[in-house]
């Protein structure tokens, strides 16, 4: 039989074959088994992008470089202040009160912080250095500011001005301090110095003008409590008055002791004032009788004893020049009628011690006063200065001729200084005038003394007697300017023990 069973070979593709293989086969193969990835996995990778890296870090470093040099530099300025409680409390009288004073120290510095970083304070240190107009600050140079009306939407923004100043403001506290470091940032050094010290000075204004205010609803609330309470005192006493009338209640308060003791005070300064008038009642009667010398004040005042001096003198010149020409001779009889006038004329004199006084008061007295005088005259200058030395020793005084004045001291006198002049009829009255007028043309002040002025004019006398009458007044001025100078003008500086030791040797 031809049906046989035969075995035709059948033809298999390779792929077929070899993905059965691949199928049937336990074993994977070895490229496509998992592995760890290894250092040099990375290493191929980047040098596979090598060129893709370098570009990408070349243009991270370009620009980061140029960012860095277009930024503009920032500044900072810093100020530290101390920050203090107005009214410490000085007086401790519980130790509890430390621990208080310590938690509020420490709110009062928070509280101060906060102030120097609030809008108002920002606001007016922008307006007071015109921020608003800078550009770094939101401002636009050249155009005008466009002031919102108040109450309106724009007037309650918020200024760019306002936010760029605090967004550069910054204020940190010292550790353990009471000291507060202000910080300012802007790209302009002397800017951010400035705003520093502006924003401080506008802080220690705000605060000495918040603590006036303070005093002063303090100071008129007392003034309103005070008048209060003087009013119900005043209330309540009427009351107590009313009271004391309605019950009859009569005592003796401490109103009555008052008025006791002031009355014993009058009393006692009228006892006083009947014992002068009747010490000063003797003095007159004593002066009325010509009994000069029983007068204390007439033995004790050097003007008086001076001018008693001088009329003594003069009186015995005078009977000397009776006995020498007679009692007929012209002159001596025009100085006998003189010498009976002399008393009166130097009792008119005192009447200028009012013009004294305000000259005094109107000259300079330093560094030196000059007293210029001719003839017979110059004796009364060498006195006046003489006696302005003893009556107030803190003054230096001259005495010239006037002749010898033109020839040194009057470049040595400068404007303004005081030259006091006696002038009187006689060959030297017009040297005398031309002395005063040289005086004038520097810018001296020149007092005139004398019969020939129209100053201290006094009586009119003989040359020989014109003194007696003319130191009068030098003696009125050296009286005043010791009153000027809070000198006592009859003391002598006894009062000092060198000058009272220096005196007690010899006798005047």
């Amino acid at each position: 039989m031809d049906e046989t069973n035969n075995l035709a070979p059948r033809e298999r593709s390779v792929a077929n074959s070899s993905e059965s293989l691949q199928q049937r086969s336990p074993f994977l193969a070895l490229d496509l088994m998992p592995r760890e990835p290894h250092l040099l996995d990375y290493l191929l990778i980047l040098r596979k992008h090598q060129w893709l890296i370098t570009f990408f870090l070349l243009a991270v470093v370009a620009i980061v470089a140029i960012a860095t040099f277009r930024m503009q530099p920032i500044y900072e300025a810093t100020a530290r202040v101390e920050v203090d409680r107005d009214t410490p409390n000085a007086f401790r009288f519980n130790e509890g009160d430390q621990g208080e004073d310590f938690g509020d120290l420490e709110d009062y510095i928070v509280t101060q912080s906060k102030i120097l970083q609030s809008e108002t304070l920002a606001m007016q240190t922008v307006r007071s250095m015109g921020l608003d107009h800078l550009p770094q600050f939101g401002g636009r140079p050249g155009k005008p500011e466009k002031i919102a009306p108040p109450g309106s939407d724009a007037s309650l923004m918020r200024p760019p001005a306002l936010g760029a100043f605090l967004g550069g403001l910054s204020i940190k506290r010292v550790p353990n301090s009471r000291l507060l470091d202000v910080t300012f940032e802007a790209a302009d050094p002397a800017l951010a110095a400035r705003v520093v010290n502006a924003h401080l000075n506008n802080f220690i204004e705000q605060n000495f003008r918040s603590r006036f205010e303070a005093a002063t609803q303090a100071s008129n609330w007392m003034a309103g409590q005070l008048n209060e309470m003087k009013i119900k005192v005043e209330n309540a006493e009427d009351a107590r008055l009313e009271y004391e009338r309605q019950n009859q209640i009569w005592t003796i308060d401490e109103k009555s002791d008052i008025s006791t003791e002031k009355l014993g005070e009058l009393e006692k300064q009228l006892t006083e004032a009947q014992g002068d008038r009747i010490t000063k009642e003797a003095v007159y009667q004593l002066a009325q009788s010509g009994n000069y010398d029983a007068i204390a004040a007439v033995r004790e005042s050097v003007v008086i004893q001076d001018i008693l001096k001088q009329q003594t003198a003069l009186s015995s010149q005078y009977t000397d020049a009776v006995a020498q020409y007679g009692p007929k001779f012209p002159k001596v009889l025009r100085i006998q009628a003189q010498l009976k006038d002399l008393p009166q004329a130097v009792a008119a004199v005192p009447e200028l011690r009012q013009r004294a006084a305000e000259d005094v008061r109107r000259i300079e007295l330093q560094p030196a006063v000059h007293f210029v005088g001719g003839g017979p005259a110059r004796a009364s200058a060498y006195e006046g200065a003489l006696k302005l030395r003893e009556a107030c020793h803190l003054v230096t005084a001259e005495g010239h001729d006037a002749d010898g004045i033109l020839h040194g001291p009057l470049v040595s006198i400068q404007p303004g200084q005081t030259v006091v002049a006696i002038a009187e009829p006689g060959p030297a009255l017009q040297r005398t005038r031309e002395v005063i007028q040289a005086l004038g043309e520097i810018g001296a002040t020149v007092i005139e003394v004398g019969s020939a002025t129209d100053g201290y004019k006094t009586a009119e006398f003989d040359e020989v007697l014109a003194p007696i009458v003319n130191v009068v007044p030098l003696q009125l001025l050296a009286y005043e300017a010791s009153r000027r100078l809070g000198v006592d003008a009859d003391s002598f500086r006894r009062d000092e023990p060198p000058y009272a030791a220096a005196q007690a040797g010899f006798t005047l």
